[in-house]
């Protein structure tokens, strides 16, 4: 169908004006709601940020600072860990370096030619003491004692060292111990001793006296460096220099102490009756000087 104009009677007028007026009352209306509508929304969406949303970012946030306290505290205490472990290792890598210095040092000086050599063959110069129990025999030097719980001490007394290398060369004949003395004054039988027994035992002590009773033990324990067959040799040495010693054992550090009892004196060599007769043959000590 075309399209048509149509007339308006004074009727249709009417009801078109009222309908246009009546819609425009109804627009404001409309508007009102609308605008109630959205400020109710608006309060919604308030109330829901200030309820929800913000508690949960608060929430992140607070898990967030939570985590990152774990963190710094784990990194904290990784690092504390890192310092320990770090201190550890190093006083090891110091203490490994110390042992390997002392045995270099031992290694260096006994290569220099000695100030006193000894091979006890015979008596010489040296003054090798010879009474009961100290005799030279088939050209080496014999230390014996019978007496259980006692043991012999034989100085050489034209001998006086302050700081030095003492070292001296040892077989076990028989019986239980062996050993060096240093420091020593043989007229009150004052004396540091350094000695080994054929259970693979060392001992080091001072005397400042001979009864035995006032005796200090310096310190002592087992060593595999001992060799117990009567048919091999045992180097007994000990580095002195002021009041501190270390000790080794044929050709191997073994241990040190300190101790200011003494400063001076003769060697000398020992055997040691701890339960059964003993006697240790000595074939040659040295002494390089510091």
């Amino acid at each position: 169908m075309p399209l048509q104009k149509k007339d308006h009677s004074p009727s249709d007028l009417v009801q078109a004006t009222q309908v246009t007026t009546h819609s425009r009352f109804r627009r404001p209306g409309f508007l009102f709601s609308l605008v109630g509508l959205l400020f109710v929304l608006l309060i919604s969406g308030f109330t829901a940020y200030n309820r929800l949303y913000q508690p949960y970012q608060s929430h992140l946030q607070s898990t967030a600072t939570a985590l990152y306290a774990l963190s710094a505290t784990r990194q904290s205490n990784e690092e504390h860990f890192t310092h320990i472990t770090a201190t550890a290792q190093s006083k090891n890598n110091a203490t490994a370096t110390t042992v390997s210095q002392l045995q270099d040092d031992y290694t260096r000086l006994t290569q220099k030619t000695p100030f006193l050599t000894d091979t006890l063959q015979k008596p010489d110069i040296f003054n090798w003491e010879t009474d009961s129990g100290c005799s030279f025999n088939n050209g080496s030097y014999h230390v014996s004692v019978t007496q259980k719980g006692y043991f012999i001490s034989c100085t050489a007394l034209n001998t006086h060292f302050q700081n030095f290398i003492y070292q001296a060369h040892m077989k076990f004949l028989r019986g239980d111990k062996g050993g060096i003395i240093f420091r020593a004054n043989s007229k009150n039988s004052t004396f540091y001793l350094f000695q080994i027994g054929q259970d693979q035992s060392y001992d080091i002590y001072y005397y400042p006296d001979k009864t035995g009773t006032t005796a200090q033990h310096l310190t002592g324990g087992q060593s595999s460096l001992i060799a117990t067959n009567n048919q091999q040799e045992n180097v007994l040495a000990v580095l002195a220099r002021g009041k501190t010693f270390h000790f080794y054992l044929n050709g191997t550090y073994l241990t040190s102490v300190e101790d200011a009892a003494r400063s001076t004196g003769q060697i000398g060599v020992i055997a040691d009756d701890l339960h059964t007769a003993t006697e240790i043959v000595y074939t040659q000590v040295q002494v390089w000087q510091l």
